[in-house]
């Protein structure tokens, strides 16, 4: 028996032919998609860095419009190096 939902992820409002009684998304990465955000709600709410894992080693923001960090110090590092070393490639090629 085939039953016509709407997918369960948040951004996607397409319909799909459920062939079994526990599919709730239209594609595997729709799933996918939501699992991540699952993920990393679970990891923010727990205060932990969203890429590592590891306890946050940054204070909360005391202020209302500023948003805390989603990465550690760690991560944050990471993500600057690998992001210079790139920009760098790109001059070096022009």
């Amino acid at each position: 028996m085939s039953i016509i939902k709407v997918c369960e992820a948040s951004d996607c409002n397409k319909r799909f032919i459920q062939t079994h009684p526990r599919r709730r998304y239209c594609s595997p990465k729709c799933a996918e998609r939501e699992k991540r955000r699952r993920y990393v709600k679970k990891r923010i709410s727990l205060g932990l860095c969203v890429q590592c894992g590891k306890p946050m080693d940054y204070p909360t923001s005391p202020h209302k419009n500023k948003t805390s960090p989603l990465y550690c110090s760690a991560c944050q590092d990471y993500f600057r190096k690998r992001y210079l070393e790139k920009k760098k490639q790109q001059k070096t090629k022009k």
